[in-house]
């Protein structure tokens, strides 16, 4: 399939941006100031994935800011921004799998909003994008509406989705026939928890996915590495 120019543009500017992180040229800059004065009116999303502590959250603010100085506004969302709250995610505990209270994996994301909004800005409409405080364990503050940040509406050209699952595809059900750790040996021995997760992949988040103009993917060394970096 011949790439269109929008696409082409897409991934020059993508490919220039990270390799100015890794390597600081002079050229590589001159190169992204003149992509940027021929910017696509087309509201592109980025996807970016890996597993916890791989950089995610680093690499795009890093990509924010440089983006920034080309006069590219960009946002930057977390996938973290979209856990259900607290009573929610109960209710798919009762109704699904006690480990659904805990938030993380796919099935604890409010994705029907987060879909909406992605699909919004790609139509170029201006956008709140959620807030989660972790700490408090919602996104709801005084006066302010749970589906936005209370800041004036984005108005930015580019979007970069950052989480571990981003991009993540379900397994075949051939591979959920055994447990792979002992969380899943004591609290799932029936393997209902981890067969719903990826059931979620299936639905809503693939169409997410499906949003993304391109995906980033920083690969971890090993499982030993993941659990230093935590």
């Amino acid at each position: 399939m011949t790439e269109n120019t929008d696409d082409l543009w897409l991934k020059q500017w993508i490919f220039c941006s990270l390799k100015l992180q890794l390597i600081n040229e002079s050229s590589l800059r001159e190169d992204l100031k003149l992509l940027s004065q021929r910017q696509p009116s087309q509201h592109f999303v980025i996807g970016i994935s890996g597993a916890q502590g791989s950089g995610k959250s680093s690499l795009a603010a890093a990509l924010q800011q440089l983006w920034l100085t080309l006069g590219v506004q960009t946002d930057v969302v977390s996938l973290d921004d979209y856990y259900l709250e607290p009573e929610d995610r109960l209710k798919r505990a009762r109704l699904w799998h006690p480990l659904f209270a805990e938030r993380g994996v796919p099935g604890t994301h409010d994705t029907r909003l987060l879909l909406s909004q992605i699909q919004a800005f790609k139509r170029k409409e201006p956008q709140h994008w959620r807030r989660y405080d972790k700490g408090l364990d919602s996104a709801a503050r005084p006066g302010v509406d749970s589906t936005a940040t209370g800041t004036q509406a984005t108005t930015a050209r580019l979007l970069i989705l950052e989480g571990w699952c981003v991009g993540l595809k379900a397994q075949q059900l051939g591979a959920l026939r055994h447990s792979i750790n002992r969380l899943e040996q004591h609290q799932d021995p029936d393997m209902q928890w981890r067969r719903q997760v990826n059931q979620q992949l299936v639905g809503d988040y693939q169409r997410i996915w499906q949003e993304l103009q391109r995906l980033i993917w920083l690969q971890a060394p090993d499982w030993l590495a993941v659990c230093r970096w935590r």
